[in-house]
């Protein structure tokens, strides 16, 4: 079987259609949309369980036991959601800069920011289904250039700030990264080193400090990018996500052989964070999380897409 479907013109494969009644179903999978443009929260058309492509798909199984609880949502809906329902709330604090100073971003600034991220990514010639590989400390930058990747139709690919440059190169490489964002001139210098190597790559932005290179776009330059451009490419490009894509590249930290790579979707991440707050009984605009796990690590992947936290940064 192809891990890469077509859309089908009847809008439903090993599956059922928008109008059969999910009780009448038992043992089969969700219909996906009849368009395949009704991204980002849509189900794209899929006969497999499992893809290693990078533009795959998977089909995700009826449950009927769970079915009404269940939802399947992307990165860029559940972020879309959170900042129309908590718009003036919390989302994000800064450790302190060299001002002494924190930045603080509502909901409503960091779903914008990310927008304008995304638009400077298309911009500056991310791929479909190519990387943004982010290099750095925990930020809100982070996790700003994190999620426009995704927005943006790209993977997000983080890198240990403790990799070599080698083992950056083959984050860089495998997941055939358009644009790499670092933190300071220490990661930069790990870049420099490797970009004669890396056919794919366009752009490289620094977040902090002075970029020692002149071609080497600062967090402010990707603003003012972004600004410049209009929301149809951005919007577009939501409209052909789907919730069973993968959006997100994990890498092992390289200790033993070359850093190793795991796809998950929209729908295993939002999946995943729903189930967490659940469990634990998280309440909506109370909670305080510190992010102290490298964002490169999958288990501090999760608070990327949480939707009933507040993001706090040491």
């Amino acid at each position: 079987m192809s891990a890469v479907q077509p859309q089908l013109p009847n809008g439903f494969l090993n599956g059922f259609s928008k109008d059969d009644k999910a009780s009448d179903v038992d043992g089969e999978y969700i219909a996906p949309s009849d368009t395949g443009r009704d991204g980002p929260d849509q189900i794209l058309a899929s006969d497999v369980d499992t893809t290693w492509e990078p533009n795959g798909r998977v089909r995700i199984k009826y449950d009927r036991e769970n079915f009404n609880s269940r939802e399947f949502i992307s990165v860029p809906g559940l972020l879309m959601r959170t900042a129309k329902k908590y718009p003036d709330h919390v989302a994000l604090v800064s450790r302190v800069g060299v001002d002494g100073k924190r930045r603080t971003y509502t909901y409503r600034e960091y779903e914008a920011e990310v927008r304008i991220v995304a638009k400077a990514f298309i911009k500056l010639g991310l791929q479909r289904y190519h990387s943004v590989c982010i290099l750095g400390f925990n930020s809100p930058q982070w996790f700003i250039a994190d999620i426009a990747a995704i927005y943006s139709g790209g993977f997000a690919a983080g890198i240990y700030t403790t990799n070599s440059p080698d083992a950056c190169q083959f984050c860089a490489e495998n997941s055939r990264a358009n644009i790499i964002v670092v933190e300071d001139n220490k990661q930069l210098e790990k870049i420099l080193e490797i970009r004669k190597d890396l056919p794919n790559l366009k752009a490289i932005i620094q977040y902090e400090g002075v970029a020692k290179e002149k071609d080497v776009l600062s967090w402010y330059d990707l603003l003012e990018i972004g600004r410049a451009e209009s929301d149809d490419k951005l919007d577009s490009v939501l409209r052909t996500i789907g919730a069973n894509e993968c959006c997100t590249l994990v890498y092992t930290s390289g200790t033993v052989g070359c850093p190793k790579a795991v796809m998950l979707s929209h729908d295993n991440l939002t999946h995943d964070a729903r189930v967490i707050t659940e469990r634990v009984n998280f309440k909506d605009t109370t909670e305080i999380i510190v992010s102290f796990l490298p964002l490169s690590h999958v288990a501090a992947q999760k608070q990327l897409s949480d939707k009933k936290t507040v993001q706090k940064y040491r």
